[in-house]
Order: structure tokens, then C-alpha cells, then sequence
């Protein structure tokens, strides 16, 4: 009767666990993501159906040649090496092992969907923090090798995944050892056994922790996922790293801290060994990202070596030792006997499991879809709460962004009128230096040059004979012309009104930037650049020049025809008409020339005040732009409240489901 009450609260519960499965759907528990890994409503009936079949899962873990597949040999096939022992991170492959009458293995090949995105994969060299191709450095070795051999990639891998069927278990490593010839085109391993020690129980062997093959490490994941026990083994030459913690705060949540058993492998290789268990056990138990699991509760940490249980059993059977078994005998009977007399410690590993994992499997399988549950459950209500806080995050920021718009769209506007007020100014000073600068200095530097020609003249006319000075006068003033004024009006222009221009600029232009600092930066060039030609200017005046020359030294001929080179008032007649000739043409380059400047300097007014009136459009062009992008701002804000609201009503109704779920 006792029994039977034990089976009707036994088939309860699991009706119970189904339903909830369902619940977890109704209730859009899922999708969710768990540890990087998509929980999705397939994910939610696989764990239905391992329940339904009553599949008790164990999944072994560990690094690579930590001995998982060693230990797994001697365990289930007496020894035998049919699993590979000889992994490398790239070869290891997923093998699940169960119960059946017959032996045999069926291998699973990649699809060719798989198989393209395996060969686009990069991976990050740590060190150098550069991408290097996972196919370049893992598969194309391995792949030419066995393209020698005459087998090729075409005859396995296909759109959909093609297993064959091996009845010889011996023959395995031609698929999953390191140098097997089918190896690298194999994604899992799937193994039959006539062995009562895993009757209704299904095992995993995991490839290592540090798999950088992401199909067998989602794999990998999905299979802890559905198990009910995990037997985590860590090398005592390299006890509890940073990948192990990492694996087991991660991955191994979705698994009762009960049925989770810790061994340390290879003890043979560490006299110090038993100093190792504790390090491995206060750190399960403290370490502050496992403290709240509960690691180890009522367990130990299991020591063993595979391979003194091998030479013990060889020894309680007289069987022979091979060369390399009998020189490891040798070695730990030196070092550590105690080892090879306790069997590798064995039996009291195998009693570990037995206890915390075999026994009561009903209740266990019970117990660990509870954890898969609850996992799920805390892995949605973790994701509302982590979406939650990002909506809250993206307000706080489009907050500020909307607060800095704003000020922006005052800034802006200040700087506007101030940039308007400036321009002003500056066309003010612009044109007081044409009026008064550049006319009046202009002027003043005519003059001093026409008398300064005049007594270059009367020196001239008095040093030379008489017939000499009616000859060459009018090549003399020319020269005189061209030398003193035409030259120097050039240099006037190029040396002191570009100079003093160029400081009226420089000034404004400093005075701009220290008005609008980082603020519409860009446009203080377009502002101020400088529009007006010196160079048309000179043309201009080298064009009046000689044309003045040509009228005025024309006139000047006819009167020295007149003259007759007899008598001393020839010579001061033509000093006075080639003075009078100067003045004329003097007088003619600032009738001409002022008007040039003038002209020119209105122009470049003209355009710097077209070029300030495109800035300040450009500038209110800004601030449209920072008022359309306020309005989509306040948009947003209103999305993301109501997006809140709704995020809150989830939670509140995924807490209480879970809250009720726990009672």
C-alpha cells in the first residue's frame, strides 16, 4: 500500500510538471534566454517529452584531458579505448551513450548549412586580440589529410544531417579519434551498450569546456539543459581555473546543486593531491559567484585515478601489464602505493554516484525538472527586469539629450544675433577703412610720390644739355611714372592695406570663435573668407596707368615740338610741362583708381553679408532640426512609458506565477 501511494504521488507530480511546461508557454515564459543560450517553446517540449519517456540524463563535463573519456572506458567498456582519449579542442565530439541490447553507434554528420557557417567562423586570438578563421586554423589540416586518403567532405555532409549506422564499437575511432578518417566532418556520437550499470539511464560525454566549435558547445549546453545530473571532473594539475567556475556558475544552473558530483582526476600526477580536494572544496563551497548554490551539500569532493584502477584491476586478475602500464605502475608504487591499493579510489567515486545521482531516480527526475523550471521561470523574470531597467536607462538618456536640445536651440539662437551684430560691425569697419584708410592714405601716397617726380625732374633737366632733356623728357617721366608710382602702388596695395584688411579679419574672425567656441565651428572660414581681389585691383591700376601715360605723354610730345633747343628757357620750359604732365597723370589715377577700391570693397560688403545671411539660415536650419528631433524625443519618451507599464504588468504577473509556483 505504502508503495503504491509512492507511485500515485510519483505520477502526480509529473502531471503536475507537465502542466506547468504548458503554463510556461501559456504564460509566454518563452522565448527567454538563458546563460547566451534561446529557451524556446521547442526547447519547453523536449523537456516535456524527456519527462513523458522518463529519460534520467547524466552529462560529464570537464575540460579537455581532464580524462572524461578515459574514465568513461573504464567504467563501460572494460577498459577498452573505444572512446577517444586523444581529444584536441577541434576533434572532441558529443557522445551520448545509453542502454541497449545490442552494441553499436550511430555518427551524426553536419549538415551543409552547418558546415558553411563552420567555415565562416572566426575566432579571437586572445593575445593579440586578432580574427583568425576557425577553419583555417582547425578543419583544413584535417581535411587535406584525409582528402589524401581519398575521403572528402561531398559524401557526408548534405542538406539534411545523414548518420550511419557502425555495429563494431572498435571501430569508432574512425570517427571521433584525432587522427580518424571521418572525424572532422562528424558533429555527434550516439552509442548503444549492453551494460546493466546505465539501464534507463542515457549519458553525455561533453566535449571540453574550452570547445571552440559553437554547434557543439549550443549542443553541449542543450544537453545539460535536459539533464537530470552532472559529474564535473577537474584535473588536479590544473584545479578549479577560471573557465571551470566560469562553466559551472553558468551553464550547470539549471541543475539541483544535489545532483552534481565533483571529482579530481589524474591524482596519480599530484603527490600533494589531498591539498588540491581542499582547495577545490573551499572553493566550491565559498566562492563568492557559488556560494549560493549550495555546492557539495552532504558531498565531497571524489579523488580518483583511472588509470591505478586499471593496473589494480589487472592485478587482482593476473592480467599483463602493457610497456606503458608497466612503467606507470612502477612510478605511483613509488610515489604513492596507497593509490594502486584503493583501486584509484573507485569504488568510493562509484558509491558517490550510486548515492547522490542513482539512487531514488524517480524523485530525481522529479526534482531536477523542478530546478529546469524554476531556472526558466528566474531566467524570464531576470530578462523583464534586465529590459526594464534599459527602458528606464534610454528615458534617463533622451532626458538629457532632450535638456542639451534644448539648450542647444538657445545657444544657437544667441550666437545668431550675435554673429548678425558682429557682421554688421564688421561691414562698418570694412567700409571706414575704404573711406578713410584706403582713400585717404591712398591719396596722401600720391602726392608725396608726384612731388617727389617733380624734383626728380628739375634735378634731371638742370644735370642734362639742353637738346638731351627736350629728346629724352618724355621717356624720363615715363620711367619715372612706372618706377614711383605704378611700382609702388603695388606694393602699397600687396604690403599695407592687405596687411591692415588682413587684421580687420583676424581680429573678427578671433572675436567670432571665442563667441560660438565648438558650436558651428565649421562655418567661421565660409564667413570671413576673403573676397576681395588685390590682385584685379593691381590690373586694374596697371591698366589706368598705362593709358594715362599714353594720352598725357602724347600731349606732352606736341609741346616739345613746339620748343626750339636754342636758349636756356627751352630746358625750364620742359621741367614745368613735365611736372604738369605728372600732375595730370596723378590726378588721372585718382579719378580712376578710388572708384576701383570702392567698388571693390562695396562687392566684398555685398558678399560677406550674403555669406552672414546663409550662416544665420544655417543656423536656424539647426534649430528646426533640434525641434523635430525634440518632437521625436517626447515621441519615444511616451513609447517607452507605456513599453514600462506593460513590462511592469509582466513582471508582476511572472512573479506571482513563480511565487505560487514555489508554495
Amino acid at each position: 500500500m505504502e508503495n503504491k501511494n509512492i507511485i500515485t504521488k510519483y505520477v502526480q507530480q509529473k502531471e503536475n510538471l507537465l502542466k506547468t511546461y504548458d503554463d510556461l508557454i501559456k504564460y509566454n515564459f518563452v522565448p527567454c534566454k538563458q546563460d547566451n543560450t534561446e529557451i524556446t517553446e521547442g526547447s519547453i517540449r523536449e523537456l516535456q517529452n524527456n519527462l513523458e519517456k522518463e529519460e534520467f540524463i547524466i552529462t560529464v563535463c570537464g575540460q579537455i584531458k581532464a580524462g572524461k573519456s578515459t574514465l568513461l572506458n573504464y567504467l563501460l567498456f572494460n577498459s577498452e579505448s573505444i572512446l577517444p582519449v586523444d581529444d584536441t579542442p577541434h576533434t572532441a565530439k558529443l557522445t551520448i551513450i545509453q542502454y541497449g541490447k545490442e552494441n553499436g553507434a550511430k555518427v551524426c554528420f553536419y549538415t551543409k548549412d552547418e558546415w558553411k557557417e563552420l567555415k565562416e567562423k572566426k575566432i579571437v586570438d586572445e593575445e593579440t586580440g586578432k580574427e583568425r578563421s576557425y577553419y583555417e586554423e582547425y578543419l583544413k589540416n584535417d581535411i587535406d589529410r584525409v582528402a589524401y586518403e581519398g575521403i572528402y567532405g561531398e559524401e557526408f555532409i548534405r542538406e539534411a544531417s545523414y548518420c550511419h549506422e557502425e555495429r563494431d564499437l572498435k571501430q569508432l575511432g574512425k570517427y571521433v579519434s584525432k587522427d580518424g578518417v571521418y572525424t572532422p566532418f562528424v558533429k555527434q556520437v550516439e552509442v548503444t551498450i549492453n551494460n546493466e550499470f546505465i539501464k534507463d539511464v542515457k549519458i553525455v560525454d561533453t566535449p571540453g569546456l574550452n570547445d571552440p566549435n559553437e554547434f557543439r558547445s549550443r549542443i553541449t549546453h542543450d544537453w545539460i539543459m535536459n539533464s537530470n545530473a552532472v559529474i564535473f571532473l577537474i584535473y588536479t594539475g590544473q584545479p578549479l581555473s577560471s573557465t571551470d567556475l566560469d562553466f559551472i556558475d553558468k551553464h550547470l544552473s539549471p541543475i539541483s546543486s544535489k545532483k552534481i558530483v565533483f571529482a579530481t582526476t589524474k591524482i596519480d600526477s599530484q603527490p600533494d593531491y589531498k591539498r588540491v580536494i581542499d582547495y577545490i572544496d573551499r572553493n566550491l563551497r565559498s566562492h563568492p559567484a557559488l556560494k549560493r548554490r549550495h555546492l557539495l551539500e552532504g558531498q565531497e569532493v571524489y579523488p580518483i585515478s583511472t588509470l591505478a584502477a586499471v593496473i589494480a584491476h589487472k592485478i587482482a586478475n593476473n592480467k599483463p601489464f602493457t610497456e606503458g602500464e608497466k612503467y606507470q605502475h612502477e612510478r605511483i608504487k613509488e610515489k604513492m602505493p596507497e593509490i594502486i591499493e584503493k583501486g584509484g579510489y573507485m569504488d568510493d567515486f562509484i558509491k558517490g554516484i550510486e548515492q547522490h545521482i542513482m539512487k531514488d531516480k524517480g524523485n530525481s527526475i522529479i526534482e531536477s525538472h523542478k530546478r529546469k523550471i524554476q531556472s526558466i521561470c528566474e531566467a524570464k523574470i531576470n530578462e523583464v527586469r534586465l529590459k526594464i531597467d534599459g527602458c528606464i536607462d534610454e528615458k534617463k538618456n533622451l532626458e538629457l539629450s532632450h535638456q542639451g536640445k534644448k539648450e542647444k536651440i538657445k545657444k544657437t539662437l544667441d550666437i545668431s544675433n550675435e554673429v548678425e551684430k558682429f557682421g554688421n560691425e564688421f561691414k562698418r569697419k570694412i567700409r571706414d577703412f575704404a573711406t578713410e584708410e584706403a582713400n585717404n592714405k591712398f591719396v596722401s601716397f600720391l602726392d608725396s610720390y608726384c612731388s617727389e617726380i617733380g624734383n626728380e625732374i628739375d634735378k634731371w633737366v638742370k644735370e642734362e644739355t639742353v637738346d638731351r632733356v627736350i629728346e629724352h623728357t618724355i621717356y624720363t617721366v615715363k620711367e619715372l611714372i612706372d618706377k614711383k608710382v605704378a611700382g609702388r602702388i603695388n606694393s602699397i596695395l600687396d604690403n599695407k592695406f592687405q596687411g591692415e584688411l588682413n587684421e580687420i579679419l583676424k581680429s573678427y574672425t578671433e572675436n567670432i570663435k571665442n563667441l560660438t567656441g565648438d558650436l558651428f565651428s565649421c562655418y567661421i572660414g565660409f564667413i570671413f573668407k576673403p573676397v576681395i581681389s588685390l590682385e584685379d585691383i593691381n590690373n586694374n591700376i596697371e591698366g589706368s596707368i598705362a593709358k594715362l601715360n599714353s594720352e598725357n605723354l602724347k600731349a606732352l610730345k606736341q609741346k616739345t615740338l613746339k620748343i626750339f633747343p636754342d636758349n636756356e628757357g627751352s630746358r625750364n620750359k620742359m621741367s614745368s610741362f613735365a611736372k604738369e604732365t605728372v600732375n595730370n597723370i596723378t590726378k588721372g589715377i585718382k579719378q580712376q583708381i578710388l572708384p576701383i577700391i570702392d567698388k571693390d570693397i562695396k562687392e566684398y560688403c555685398d558678399k560677406f553679408t550674403d555669406n552672414i545671411t546663409d550662416t544665420v539660415n544655417e543656423y536656424y536650419n539647426r534649430i528646426k532640426e533640434c525641434n523635430i528631433e525634440i518632437i521625436d524625443i517626447e515621441k519615444r519618451k511616451i513609447e517607452i512609458d507605456k513599453e514600462i507599464t506593460h513590462l511592469k504588468n509582466s513582471l508582476n504577473n511572472y512573479e506571482k506565477y513563480f511565487e505560487k509556483l514555489c508554495k
